[in-house]
């Protein structure tokens, strides 16, 4: 399931745990025992995931926190998701 449109929203799945640091973040998903280290953007859009807001709106607060074009940050956020999914991080929640 790829977020092929900013409207779909997500959350973190049970059993996954996030710290963050100043420069990041480290995700362990205790569901397979996997690791993901995650720069400085990719975290604030991960702490901005908390099943209400969409990939579109994500994408605009990171933005506008990071003083670039959406456009730049759209694809950016699209991609981040993919790898989130694939990597069994986050779950899509029904509308």
């Amino acid at each position: 399931m790829k977020p092929k449109t900013p409207d779909k929203i997500f959350q973190l799945r049970d059993r996954v745990l996030v710290e963050y640091f100043e420069d990041g973040a480290l995700i362990l998903n205790q569901n397979d025992h996997h690791f993901c280290e995650l720069n400085c953007t990719a975290s604030d859009a991960l702490k901005k995931t908390d099943g209400q807001r969409n990939i579109g709106q994500i994408a605009q607060l990171v933005a506008t926190d990071y003083e670039m074009p959406l456009s730049d940050v759209l694809q950016d956020i699209i991609e981040l998701f993919d790898r989130l999914i694939e990597q069994k991080i986050v779950k899509r929640v029904k509308a």
